[in-house]
């Protein structure tokens, strides 16, 4: 049913198509810029699901760390955590190197930096914290760098390592496990029952910190107690002296502890091991469901999104060890990892923290001297001569794994991904963001440029009309394929309709209005065509004026009479727009009856 406007609008046969181009025009336009707008946020949201990023406001007053009073073990716990069960003795600390691993400075509790360097960053609320360059292993600053804290999930980064050294078969699949979903903390939400491979587990770990992977990949390494046993045989051949693991996935355990040194030995050892840098840099993972699709899960580490040339990293945090966290990026050719142990997110949030670290170190010359460097292997670590380091970004040249063995971590930094370094000129990306906003202007322009188009096609059909003496100018309107039985065939595609000749029956399709014709509107098959008062030399409509000029009194009509046209309908307008007062038929009647 169709129902009369109810607005004092004047009748749509008054106003011409230029006003309707204008219309379609706008709305084109309209729905291209709110297409550009949700697939913005869209993007927007998949590519910075977390804090946005807010810079430097405010100093704060890191822990005082000159008197060494975490160089054996981390502060006391705050829970129960760590408690060991009745009858069993704490695990005693891990003996302290005569010599500082890394260089003589290393040894030192507070704040290293070179001398004549810019002030660092004010907000650092980490205890313990190391920067350093990835491919050379110089350190280019660090605070209690061999201090021992509570890892958290960063210890992540020496799990995988174990794992990538140890499951080869990345294709090799695993069943998920009931205790696997049983696990506390992060969980990605593995399934009893359901089966991942290797590399999705290894994926879920380092990506979404995910402990029910951690135990699912313990499972598969032979078990928690090996693979808790190969952890720490991998930190002592990688020369990590500080590090002791309990747990897989870095859950407080008895004894558990690691530095802000050792962390960066990991970092650097795992960017040498493909595929690991290609799964630290993924912004988003499938996690599959049992019989469905499951659902996609994003990176948790926000410097990935956010910042220019990130390469990924780790979060973590308990409550015994606060917030740690390790960053990694690359620029002008040149790659640092920060490492963060004992902080918070006051007053701001870690990898922000991190951000203004890697800043600043990108920021100094390249021939400032290092305050020590990252070892490789116990070897290095008890005194023996380093190789010499890399002065480049890694290869891919024959990399095929890690190694574990004493001696290879330093010397093999050719083993990194190329895919994985960033360029001199590598900008900050979101998801493919950029790219997305670019193709939605180039068709934004295409719509304004066809929208502009139909406007002066119309405008100039006008002119003809008008010029021709025509009491309406032709309109063109977009409709289906009348049948021969008067309706139209709701499969049909649409085509450009000319008037209908005299007689013929008007197209209604799907959605469509019934077509103009040169005489008029036809009246359906059955019903009695509306009754008219002839109109007086009917006015010739001025194609430049307003539909208000067009519809002054007298102007084709009596007052109070209907007007001397009959309206035209327009296709691009609902049943209610192309309803005016007394359209289809004389005032106070009711308009004719659509056809069956």
């Amino acid at each position: 049913m169709i129902f009369p406007r109810t607005t004092d609008k004047p009748p749509l046969h008054r106003v011409g198509p230029r006003l309707h181009a204008g219309r379609s025009v706008a709305s084109l336009l309209t729905a291209a810029l709110l297409a550009a707008a949700m697939v913005g946020a869209a993007g927007t949201a998949l590519a910075a699901p977390g804090d946005p990023y807010v810079p430097p406001s405010e100093t704060v007053q890191t822990p005082s760390t000159d008197d060494c009073a975490h160089r054996s073990q981390p502060p006391p716990a705050v829970d129960t955590s760590e408690d060991v069960p009745p009858g069993a003795t704490p695990p005693t600390p891990l003996p302290v190197p005569a010599t500082p691993v890394g260089g003589g400075r290393m040894g030192e509790c507070g704040v290293i930096v070179p001398g004549g360097v810019p002030p660092l960053p004010s907000d650092i609320s980490a205890g313990s914290w190391t920067v350093a360059d990835l491919d050379t292993g110089e350190i280019l600053a660090a605070k209690d760098p061999h201090g021992r804290y509570r890892p958290a999930s960063t210890l992540k980064l020496l799990t995988a390592q174990v794992m990538l050294k140890n499951l080869t078969n990345l294709d090799q699949t695993v069943e998920g496990a009931q205790a696997d979903t049983a696990q506390d903390g992060t969980r990605v939400g593995l399934e009893a029952g359901g089966v991942y491979t290797v590399r999705q587990l290894l994926s879920y770990l380092v990506m979404i910190s995910g402990n029910d992977a951690a135990n699912a990949l313990a499972r598969t390494n032979g078990g928690y107690d090996k693979t808790v046993a190969d952890m720490n045989a991998t930190a002592v051949a990688l020369g990590a002296l500080d590090t002791r693991a309990a747990t897989p996935s870095g859950l407080d355990g008895p004894g558990q502890s690691t530095s802000s040194y050792d962390l960066a030995l990991f970092a650097r050892k795992d960017m040498a091991t493909p595929p690991f840098p290609d799964m630290i840099s993924a912004q988003d993972v499938r996690v599959p469901g049992s019989g469905n699709e499951g659902y996609i899960a994003a990176n948790d580490n926000q410097l990935l999104y956010q910042y220019p040339g990130a390469l990924g990293g780790k979060t973590g945090f308990t409550d015994d060890a606060g917030n740690t966290y390790v960053g990694m990026a690359g620029r002008n050719g040149r790659r640092l990892v920060v490492t963060m142990m004992n902080g918070n997110h006051v007053p701001r949030r870690q990898w922000m923290q991190a951000a203004s670290l890697l800043d600043w170190g990108f920021a100094l010359p390249a021939t400032t001297p290092p305050v020590g460097r990252l070892i490789g292997s116990l070897a290095e670590a008890n005194g023996a001569p380093s190789p010499t380091p890399s002065t480049g970004p890694p290869t891919a040249s024959g990399a095929t794994g890690a190694t574990g063995s004493a001696g290879t971590g330093a010397a093999d930094p050719a083993a990194v991904s190329g895919d994985a370094q960033p360029t001199a000129t590598t900008a900050p990306t979101t998801g493919g963001l950029p790219t997305a906003v670019i193709v939605l202007a180039g068709i934004g322009v295409l719509v304004l440029i066809l929208g502009v188009g139909l406007l002066v096609r119309r405008r100039y059909l006008n002119r003809r009309a008008a010029s021709a003496g025509d009491a309406e100018p032709v309109q063109e309107e977009v409709a289906v394929p009348a049948r021969s039985d008067g309706a139209a065939d709701e499969g049909s595609s649409e085509t450009t309709a000319t008037p209908a000749a005299e007689g013929d029956s008007a197209a209604i399709g799907t959605g469509d209005d019934p077509a103009p014709t040169a005489g008029g509107p036809v009246a359906p098959e059955g019903s009695t065509p509306p009754v008219e008062p002839p109109p007086s030399d009917p006015p010739t409509l001025d194609a430049g004026s307003s539909p208000e000029d067009n519809q002054a009194p007298g102007a084709g009509s009596t007052p109070g009479n209907p007007p001397a046209d009959p309206p035209t309908l327009d296709a691009g307008y609902s049943p209610e727009d192309n309803q005016a007062p007394g359209g289809g038929g004389t005032p106070g009647n009711p308009p004719p009856a659509p056809p069956a």
